[in-house]
């Protein structure tokens, strides 16, 4: 299964590597500002078997976090399932 991971904090971090172990092609979506930070967050992205895609600085932080609401707004007006997803195209 494909799955992206939008934000990579602590508990985002932890399931996207459960994921990838467990075999999943998994996409994690990396917010840091240009420069080392942004080479070294793809970095640690990619060790442990994920496939970083940058998404923006610390000035994207709203726009991302914005995602998560409009998840579950999509999962609330399709009676509550949670098999929904986002395809970006040309990633």
């Amino acid at each position: 299964m494909r799955i992206g991971i939008v934000g990579a904090g602590k508990i985002r971090g932890t399931l996207a590597a459960a994921l990838g172990r467990a075999g999943h092609e998994v996409t994690v979506g990396v917010r840091a500002p240009e420069g080392r930070a942004t080479t070294v967050a793809d970095r640690v992205v990619a060790d442990v078997g994920l496939r970083p895609v940058r998404v923006g600085g610390p000035e994207q932080i709203d726009v991302v976090d914005g995602v998560l609401p409009l998840w579950f707004a999509l999962v609330s007006q399709h009676g509550g399932r949670r098999h929904l997803g986002f395809r970006t195209l040309g990633l």
